[in-house]
């Protein structure tokens, strides 16, 4: 477990955050003290180094709510950046993940955050398109406009 002072560093130091991606969503996981370091962190961190995107797909299958909405904040990011395909990435897994993780009971923060991660995307995937369009016919309202974002529909 890493502890609080090099957490700390973390939240002061981008850089340093960006690539110890692993260690902060450990942190999410303890204690109060260590997690709100970590979303301190996660928060100022800006995109993730493309080498840890397997962290972030692993807390998108396996973590908690908390895990997951900082895992779809951070994957949104790298949506948004172009990064995925520069890298050789495919965007359709980065996708796949994401419409997995709308299946799991994850609180309502984590499953918005997904869609807005969606909303990232320069374009989506016909499969991911269509499962949107599943989910868009029920849902809330709030969840219904970031769907509507992610595949530009004009919102009314």
């Amino acid at each position: 477990m890493v502890e609080p002072s090099q957490l700390e560093k973390y939240a002061n130091d981008p850089e340093l955050a960006r690539s110890n991606i692993a260690s902060l969503f450990e942190a999410l996981a303890a204690d109060e003290s260590r997690q709100n370091y970590a979303v301190e962190s996660l928060e100022n961190c800006g995109p993730p180094e493309i080498s840890q995107i397997p962290v972030l797909l692993k807390a998108l299958s396996g973590g908690d709510s908390l895990a997951v909405y900082w895992a779809s904040t951070l994957l949104g990011r790298v949506l948004s950046d172009g990064s995925v395909e520069s890298a050789g990435l495919l965007q359709v897994e980065l996708e796949q993940a994401l419409c997995g993780s709308l299946t799991r009971s994850l609180d309502l923060s984590a499953h918005e955050r997904i869609l807005w991660a969606f909303g990232k995307a320069s374009s989506l995937q016909p499969t991911t398109r269509e499962v949107l369009e599943r989910l868009r016919a029920n849902t809330s309202p709030r969840m219904e406009r970031l769907i509507e974002s992610a595949l530009d529909i004009p919102v009314s």
